[in-house]
Formats: structure tokens, sequence, C-alpha cells
């Protein structure tokens, strides 16, 4: 079923590579619609959050965008990683799939950290409503 030109490790890699694009795109979903959910609250707002560097989109916006652009970069990369699969490879083709990889996660990470941030400063941004004592 395989084809011999594969070396048993680069198998290992390549499925778990395989294994970690599905775990990531559910994650990115997930991102994306949290930060599509922000855009929604702050669209009323113009220009943005007043104070951030969002100057002509709504916040979280680009932040959404990006998430779905990295979904399909992972489409892309699973495609790429089934051909090597089917087709076999080497160990420099294996790295360079896996350094496409490292890079997408990276890019998530920072996405899913500045989600944190972003939903911290909205918290912050709230009006205190303070009642009066009956």
């Amino acid at each position: 079923m395989f084809p011999e030109k594969i070396a048993k490790s680069h198998l290992v890699k390549l499925h778990r590579m395989l294994e970690d694009i599905a775990r990531a795109s559910k994650d990115l979903e997930a991102l994306r619609v949290a930060y599509q959910r922000i855009a929604d609250q702050c669209e009323h707002e113009p220009h943005g959050v007043a104070g951030t560097a969002v100057a002509s989109a709504v916040l979280g916006q680009p932040q959404a965008s990006r998430c779905a652009e990295i979904v399909v970069a992972h489409s892309a990369l699973k495609l790429d990683i089934d051909a090597a699969l089917m087709r076999g490879t080497d160990g420099k083709r294996v790295c360079a799939l896996l350094e496409r990889l490292d890079a997408l996660e990276d890019e998530r990470d920072a996405l899913d950290a500045e989600l944190r941030s972003t939903e911290q400063s909205l918290v912050m941004r709230r009006p205190f409503v303070v009642e009066d004592p009956p």
C-alpha cells in the first residue's frame, strides 16, 4: 500500500503531522469563531476599539480572516503530505513539510495569545456599573 521509497521514521512523522493538522484545524475554527464574536461586538464602534492599532478594520475581523487562511494552508499541506505518503519521499522533503507545519502552528499560537490579550482588554474597557444601595 505504501511505496517502498519511504522510511518507517518518515511514515511516522507524516502520520503525526496529519494528526496535528486535524487537531490544529479544529483549534483554528474555534479561534476564528471567537475572533468573529469579538468583531461582532465591536462592529458598532468606529474603526475598531479606541486605543488599539486597528485603524481601518473592526477588531477581530483580520484575525478571523487569518484563521481561515491558515485552515486553507493546512489543507494544502495535508495534500502535500498525502502525496508524499502515496509516492514516497526523502528526509529533506519531510523536514520541509514539518517546517511548514511548524510555521503555521507558530502563527496559530500567536493568534491564540492575542485572543486572550484582546479578551482581557475588552473586559477592562467595559463600563463598571455601580448600583445604588437599597
